[in-house]
């Protein structure tokens, strides 16, 4: 009795970021490989990526959608020594500019995938500077207790007028 396994082909780029999309998944590959297209493979629970008719990379096919699976690995030396110092340095430097900015950084650099708002942290941080201190921990707050941790939306928090307790 023969087995066969359904197979699907696709070509990507690998990015900048080590990562290629494959339907609504980002796949992490080495970091040697950025910028070239390579051949990926799927089957019902394993991706394979291939260079030249070797094999590269191999993940374990996500479920879900727009979920970043990495290898660690798969980063450049340097690289890998960055991701573990700028999450930290995000944490310190949020925590001298209010209780609301510092629960929401961490939350976005905690989890299995701590690197995946990495960009997002950055730019709220690069913030802290553009408004007052309680106006910007308040638009923190917002963020949080709406579930809406995004740099435009703590931005137009930010730039409301501050509001009064007499408006309450």
């Amino acid at each position: 009795e023969l087995e066969f396994t359904v197979r699907t082909h696709k070509r990507a780029t690998l990015h900048h970021d080590c990562h290629l999309q494959f339907e609504t998944n980002f796949y992490s590959a080495p970091w040697i490989h950025r910028e070239k297209e390579l051949d990926v493979w799927s089957s019902e629970n394993k991706i394979e990526i291939f260079f030249d008719g070797s094999l590269i990379a191999q993940h374990a096919r996500s479920t879900g959608k727009n979920k970043v699976i990495t290898n660690k690995d798969h980063y450049p030396p340097a690289h890998k020594a960055y991701l573990e110092i700028t999450p930290q340095y995000l944490i310190e430097k949020s925590k001298s500019s209010g209780v609301n900015v510092h629960a929401l950084i961490k939350s976005l650099l905690s989890g299995p995938y701590p690197l995946k708002h990495l960009r997002r942290a950055q730019g709220i941080v690069a913030l802290i500077k553009k408004y007052p201190a309680d106006q910007f921990d308040y638009a923190c707050e917002q963020a949080l207790l709406l579930n809406r941790p995004y740099i435009r939306f703590i931005e137009a928090m930010a730039k409301r007028p501050p509001y009064k307790s007499s408006e309450l």
